[in-house]
C-alpha cells in the first residue's frame, strides 16, 4: 500500500472541531489515498471531510467511499450524519487533497479517528454483493426512450422482448445507422463494473413494432 501516515486524529473525543491533517503530520500532503476510521460512541452529530487544492483555495467536500466487507458503495461526498451511533467504519478517498481537514459537529457521545495515508492511488474492486435498488419495464416505440434509472445504481440486468431493438451509450440518438441492433429475447448486463453514466445515456428504439424491457437495477 506504499503506507506514508498513520494518525489518530480524535480519540473519544466530545467537543465539537475541526481538524486539518497537515497541522497533525506534514506527511499528508505526500498521500494520494486516505482510509478514515471512524469509531462513534453513542455519538449524535456530523462529520465533513474536506479538501483543497492549494493553500490559497477553500475547502470543499472530498469524495469518499464507504468500505464494508462487501466492497464499497457508491462514491459521495455528503455530510457524514450520526444519531445515537455506536459502531466502525471506515471510508477511502481515493484522491487526496493537498490539504484535508475534518470538520465535526457534536451533540451527543464521542468519536474516534484515526486516518492512513497512501502514496499509492487505491482502487477498489465493485462489490459481488448486488443489493437491488428496483426494476422497470419499458415500451421501445419508434423514438428514442430513456431508461428511468433509480438514485445510486451503477449495475442493471436488460431483458429485450417482442422486437428487436438499436440502442446507443453516449446519449446519440439510435437509429439504423447509429447503434447497436439487439434481437428480442437477448439479455445486455451491467454488471461487473461501475456503469452508472452508460445507464444514464442509455436510449433506444424499436426495429419494426413496439418491443418491451425489463430492467432490473442494482447498486
Amino acid at each position: 500500500m506504499s503506507l506514508i501516515v498513520n494518525n489518530m486524529v480524535w480519540a473519544a473525543q466530545a467537543l465539537t472541531a475541526t481538524k486539518t491533517l497537515v497541522s497533525v503530520s506534514a506527511e499528508y500532503q505526500k498521500c494520494l489515498s486516505l482510509i478514515i476510521e471512524i469509531e462513534t460512541a453513542a455519538f449524535s452529530g456530523t462529520l465533513d471531510i474536506k479538501g483543497r487544492a492549494n493553500p490559497d483555495g477553500t475547502y470543499t467536500n472530498l469524495a469518499y467511499q464507504e468500505i464494508d466487507i462487501d466492497g464499497t458503495r457508491a462514491p459521495t461526498n455528503d455530510q457524514l450524519s450520526y444519531t445515537t451511533s455506536t459502531a466502525r467504519t471506515r471510508y477511502l478517498v481515493p484522491l487526496a487533497a493537498f490539504d484535508t481537514e475534518l470538520v465535526m459537529t457534536r451533540s451527543a457521545g464521542s468519536i474516534s479517528v484515526r486516518v492512513t495515508g497512501s502514496g499509492m492511488p487505491i482502487i477498489l474492486p465493485m462489490s459481488a454483493k448486488l443489493i437491488s435498488l428496483g426494476d422497470q419495464q419499458l415500451t421501445v416505440p419508434v423514438g428514442a426512450v430513456n431508461l428511468t434509472v433509480p438514485t445510486g445504481a451503477r449495475r442493471a440486468v436488460i431483458q429485450v422482448l417482442t422486437d428487436q431493438i438499436y440502442f446507443t451509450e453516449d446519449s446519440a440518438t439510435p437509429s439504423a445507422t447509429n447503434g447497436m441492433i439487439v434481437n428480442a429475447g437477448t439479455v445486455i448486463n451491467y454488471l461487473d463494473a461501475d456503469y452508472s453514466t452508460l445507464l444514464a445515456n442509455f436510449e433506444a428504439i424499436r426495429v419494426t413494432a413496439d418491443a418491451k424491457l425489463n430492467i432490473f437495477y442494482y447498486d
